[in-house]
């Protein structure tokens, strides 16, 4: 954990007060052994960066006072949007942690045609538990940003939600990410990725990617499984274009 982060409701007038048994109260008190005078990084999730003050740290919890930076970061991460073709539930459980670690501002989730349809109704999606898991990882990645994610029932339909801008595919097909088309953009933004199932997209699907302005990029010579290039594409993107701002 790299930065605690609360949320706007868990704070009155700068003062948060979390029970013994929170993780983040566990943390500071085992983790850090802070002690009251100390500060530890913080932040509000999808809101500013900042310090919090520890007022007391022991069996009886976390008192303490948060207080933003003199410029404070608000979202952070590399941004972006990454669609993603559904994995195992248990997959995505540890997925969509490191995927907020990394700070992509969406993550749109679709049924491909070779994966299970079952997997769209497994208990992952309960909106408080996934949610937990995005904090977790925003934590983990130092920022506040946690990313929006959506379901879509097909790849057509994902392709609508869309945003405008520059649009990859990792494929196996496709030319070496440093040929493909570079150059900096203003906002991380406007770079979309794109990740297919462990079988991979149908033609049809990949005609429609293509269709949609997709430009096919090889992650290299070894065949990833989905988990690994969802990961490793959005970030070697964000790099293409030289870093561009993601707040």
């Amino acid at each position: 954990m790299n930065r605690i982060l609360f949320e706007e409701s868990e704070l009155e007038n700068g003062h948060v007060c979390l029970p013994p048994n929170d993780r983040r109260s566990v943390h500071v008190r085992t983790v850090l052994k802070a002690v009251p005078g100390d500060t530890v990084r913080a932040g509000i999730v999808q809101g500013a960066t900042g310090t919090l003050t520890v007022e007391d740290s022991d069996s009886n919890g976390l008192h303490g006072f948060f207080e933003a930076d003199d410029e404070p970061i608000t979202g952070g991460g590399i941004g972006g949007t990454l669609l993603l073709a559904a994995v195992r539930p248990i997959v995505f459980k540890r997925l969509v942690k490191d995927l907020s670690t990394l700070g992509l501002e969406r993550i749109l989730v679709c049924r491909a045609t070779l994966t299970e349809r079952s997997y769209l109704h497994a208990s992952i999606w309960d909106a408080d538990r996934l949610r937990g898991r995005l904090v977790e990882g925003a934590e983990q990645g130092g920022h506040t940003r946690i990313p929006e994610v959506s379901v879509y029932a097909s790849v057509p339909a994902a392709l609508e939600a869309l945003p405008a801008g520059l649009r990859y595919l990792a494929d196996q097909q496709g030319k070496p990410l440093f040929d493909a088309p570079g150059g900096t953009v203003q906002h991380a933004g406007s770079l979309t990725s794109a990740v297919g199932p462990e079988r991979g997209f149908t033609d049809d699907e990949r005609n429609a990617l293509l269709a949609a302005r997709f430009c096919p990029v090889s992650l290299g010579p070894a065949i990833l499984r989905t988990e690994v290039a969802a990961q490793a594409l959005p970030l070697l993107v964000y790099m293409h274009h030289g870093r561009p701002d993601a707040r």
